[in-house]
């Protein structure tokens, strides 16, 4: 959870002004954070049975796409990347 804590903190604080902002597009908000967060769901059940057996080919690719980058590079690809999403969905 300590890896998680923070980032889910961040995304539901963000899901809920982008959902102030633009309220019209609320449902495709909650589509795109339904789906953004099934890959850390999916993280949380590896050590479950049945899924450590189940997903076992999404737990190799997941750890062979997966880099470690020092908290500033991360934080500002991550913000581009939020950036460009909120602005594609801004002009559907």
């Amino acid at each position: 959870m300590a890896s998680f804590g923070p980032d889910l903190v961040l995304a539901v604080l963000l899901f809920a002004v982008l959902t102030g902002l633009f309220v019209d597009s609320w449902f495709l908000m909650a589509w795109g954070v339904g789906w953004a967060i099934v890959p850390d769901w999916l993280t949380l059940m590896r050590k479950k049975q049945p899924w450590k057996r189940i997903l076992r080919h999404f737990y190799a690719l997941h750890n062979a796409i997966q880099w470690e980058v020092a908290p500033a590079p991360g934080l500002a690809i991550q913000a581009i990347v939020v950036l460009i999403l909120i602005i594609s969905l801004h002009t559907l």
